[in-house]
């Protein structure tokens, strides 16, 4: 080449065309290859039509960050590379792949392949500011990403630096209340949250929810609590996620005490029922009340214990009685009843307390009140020579007058 002219000469040597007085030293002529490339490396690159072909690659982007970060959005922007050696924008046909995820392990930034983000851009000059944003991201997260350059020839840069940022987290949701209460779970309703993706709502029983007792993570803007102690105070708060914002107190309240179960009798007499039942987990101090009734539709508190028993004293002689009992939490909130209807209180304790057959006070007597809860029938005793019966199937005794003794099997 002349380097007057900057003209190339033909000879057997180079097999050059016509000569050029192109400023790029682009080699045109008769030979059958052209030499094709973007941007020589450096000054002293050599391009021998024919017979080779020289590359030149983007440069590395090495100020990939994040900006204009939002609750659920935020923009990459870098600084344009220009080529190996500093010189020529980037072809039509050029495209950046960026990767964009929450995580870093496993590793997806060491190939280009994965880049879940690609656009195309031409004619940039270098230095040149260029940005994208990001939407749908989920807040307070934070994401990571970088980028790789290729050009129209499909040359591919180095990878860039990698970039964090973080997202601020969906405020904290308002408008938080209970709902509905009872025995083991407690459900709340709020209103939704800008930027959140999902809610956890907990209980505990200290106001600062620690420790948490239960938790439930939701879509929606309400919620149920589950797993919880009967009879039991819990404070309710609900926080929007991911990136969890502070919790929003929901209110306090106390579960429902669970019902007492097996409700039974345990001694009888002319006067006096004792009952006792199951606590099915209330904790100690419950209270229960025994309702009765001489109809089964009319119901007057007999008692008010904090214990699984109670001895009812005072009734009615050869009456039947209807029992029930309702325990109630630490707010005075009933629980579902369990009930102990048709004990015959009356013929239970039909004979005198003075150690009759019928009597609770003797064998005999104990063994009568034993079967109780499992339902009383009244049976007619064997007929025994020389002994009176009066017109219901009972002895009579001669004491002065008639003394009935019921005779139960």
């Amino acid at each position: 080449m002349d380097g007057t002219t900057n003209k190339v000469v033909r000879s057997a040597n180079n097999s050059g065309g016509d000569s050029s007085t192109s400023p790029t030293g682009r080699l045109v002529g008769s030979v059958g290859e052209e030499v094709a490339f973007t941007t020589a490396a450096s000054a002293g690159s050599v391009a021998r039509a024919g017979w080779s072909e020289l590359h030149a690659f983007p440069g590395k982007v090495q100020d990939l960050g994040g900006t204009n970060i939002a609750i659920s959005s935020a923009s990459l922007r870098w600084t344009t590379p220009a080529y190996d050696g500093g010189d020529g924008t980037l072809q039509v046909g050029s495209t950046y792949f960026i990767r964009v995820a929450s995580y870093t392990v496993p590793d997806t930034f060491s190939d280009h392949r994965l880049a879940n983000i690609s656009f195309t851009t031409s004619g940039v000059i270098p230095g040149e500011i260029v940005s994208i944003g990001l939407m749908g991201l989920d807040s307070g997260t934070t994401y990571y990403a970088r980028l790789w350059t290729s050009d129209g020839d499909s040359n591919i840069a180095y990878e860039s630096n990698i970039a964090s940022f973080s997202l601020a987290g969906a405020p904290a949701p308002s408008g938080a209340s209970i709902s509905s209460v009872f025995v083991t779970s407690i459900s709340a309703t709020w209103a939704a949250s800008p930027g959140a993706v999902n809610y956890l709502l907990v209980g505990s029983t200290d106001q600062t929810f620690v420790p948490v007792a239960a938790s439930s993570l939701t879509v929606a803007t309400t919620a149920t609590v589950a797993g919880l102690d009967p009879n039991t105070t819990y404070y309710l708060g609900v926080a929007a996620c991911p990136g969890c914002s502070d919790f929003t107190l929901a209110g306090s309240t106390m579960t429902l005490a669970a019902p007492a179960l097996n409700l039974s009798t345990t001694s009888v007499s002319s006067s006096t029922i004792i009952l006792a039942w199951n606590a099915n987990g209330n904790p100690a101090g419950t209270r229960y009340v025994v309702r009765g009734s001489t109809d089964n539709v009319v119901f007057t508190s007999f008692a008010t214990v904090t214990v699984a028993g109670a001895s009812l004293h005072g009734l009615i002689n050869d009456t039947t009685y209807y029992l029930t009992v309702i325990a109630l939490n630490g707010a005075g909130t009933q629980a579902p009843l369990e009930s102990a209807h048709g004990h015959d209180a009356g013929r239970a304790r039909a004979v005198r307390s003075r150690g009759g057959a019928g009597d609770r006070g003797s064998p005999r007597g104990q063994r009568l009140l034993a079967g109780l809860a499992g339902g009383w029938r009244r049976r007619r005793p064997a007929v025994l020579p020389g002994v009176a019966l009066d017109e219901r199937g009972f002895r009579l005794r001669e004491r002065g007058h008639h003394d009935r003794a019921y005779v139960y099997g």
